[in-house]
């Protein structure tokens, strides 16, 4: 299908991409829409419009994945038309979503539009939950992310699942290979359709995304350069049954396996079992989906790396988190916290290019996510892939890490 082809009952179009060409995996772009208004942000349980940048440099993509046998989204965040290629294509930052939320999440609930704005680089925002329905708001009065975007699909956790085929609640199959369609099919996309250099890629994702980055850059055939992991979910084999007073679950600690199923559990979402996704816990396939053991046996040793992770708390007095919990612990920031500290303990002796942050008021929200993708472009991902950091990549100073 041609990338200028239209959608039809497109729901919000995004600016055209020049008709005539073909992408590798079929992808396609809506009309020109300049007073389009994307899926509504969830705040405080409130539904906020977000405005999608009427910018002709952003650009959203409806692709099918002959990986999945889906439809999926993604949005591409080009340079400025006044801005010089490097040799070699465009160098491109993998964008990562967290579970559920959209495509549009960093671009709708981030500044990195403006960080990016004087950059010669490509950004692609890429869907990593699957099978949702747009018109359905999934836990709207959940406040722990502060800006969340509605998503009540199938999340994929970056891997190419165990399981051949999977059916979502609404009936949908599908098989879930997120890491193919992330890394073969839309690499492919990018190099072939928008002048990317399939070689110098990096990559940064927040919670679930956060996964996906060390997941991905642990790949000994993996495209990125460095990679940033932000309030990730570290070590999916780490269980802290101090969490489970928390989460409602201290008479079925045998659901939680790993901090994946325990914030599955805690978000009341899509019903999969982590024998899906990597097999029975503990298995060598499990194991090898572990960016803890990932790291031990030396995957990220040569990579320039920039993790972070708030202390789950907005009082100072909280941290260590480590010490009996309170009400006022965000649970999936200090599962994160926890599940960071056990990776970059598996690191040691830590490398050279390892920058990591941690952040006493911190709380798993998009405020945190921010914050840290700016301190993660100017330290480590915009000098791996050898560009200077602009004047204007100003960070918000609104939390301040640990020193």
């Amino acid at each position: 299908m041609p990338l200028g082809a239209e959608v039809p009952e497109a729901r919000c179009p995004a600016p055209r991409l020049d008709s005539g060409a073909t992408a590798p995996p079929e992808a396609r772009a809506t009309d020109d829409s300049n007073d389009c208004l994307a899926d509504g942000l969830i705040v405080g349980g409130e539904p906020v419009r977000c405005p999608r940048p009427s910018d002709a440099r952003v650009r959203d993509l409806a692709v099918h994945s002959r990986a999945l046998g889906l439809e999926v989204n993604a949005r591409v965040l080009l340079p400025r038309a006044d801005l010089a290629m490097p040799e070699g294509g465009w160098p491109v930052l993998y964008l990562l979503t967290g579970h559920s939320s959209t495509y549009q999440a960093w671009s709708c609930a981030t500044n990195v539009q403006a960080y990016l704005a004087d950059l010669p680089l490509i950004a692609v925002l890429p869907d990593a939950t699957f099978a949702y329905d747009e018109n359905d708001s999934y836990y709207p009065d959940k406040l722990s992310w502060g800006l969340t975007l509605p998503s009540n699909g199938m999340p994929s956790w970056y891997s190419d699942w165990l399981q051949p085929a999977v059916t979502y609640r609404d009936g949908t199959t599908f098989a879930m290979k997120a890491r193919t369609f992330h890394l073969d099919e839309l690499r492919e996309l990018l190099v072939e359709n928008f002048g990317a250099n399939g070689d110098a890629m990096v990559v940064a994702g927040m919670s679930m995304g956060g996964y996906g980055a060390l997941h991905y850059a642990a790949d000994p055939s993996r495209p990125f350069v460095a990679a940033a992991a932000l309030s990730a979910f570290a070590d999916t084999e780490l269980w802290a049954p101090e969490l489970l007073p928390q989460l409602g679950l201290i008479s079925a600690p045998t659901l939680a396996r790993g901090s994946i199923q325990v914030v599955q559990l805690e978000r009341g979402a899509s019903s999969f079992s982590g024998d899906e996704l990597w097999g029975p816990t503990g298995s060598a396939s499990w194991r090898a989906n572990n960016p803890r053991r990932l790291a031990a046996a030396g995957a990220l040793s040569d990579l320039p790396l920039y993790v972070s992770a708030g202390q789950g708390s907005s009082r100072d007095e909280l941290a260590p988190i480590a010490r009996q919990l309170d009400g006022t612990l965000d649970i999936e920031e200090a599962a994160a916290f926890l599940t960071v500290q056990s990776t970059l303990r598996a690191l040691e002796p830590s490398p050279e290019a390892l920058t990591s942050e941690f952040f006493p008021r911190g709380r798993h929200d998009w405020v945190l996510a921010d914050i840290a993708l700016c301190r993660a472009l100017q330290r480590t991902l915009l000098p791996a892939l050898d560009l200077a950091v602009p004047d204007s990549l100003r960070c918000l100073d609104l939390l301040a890490p640990a020193d």
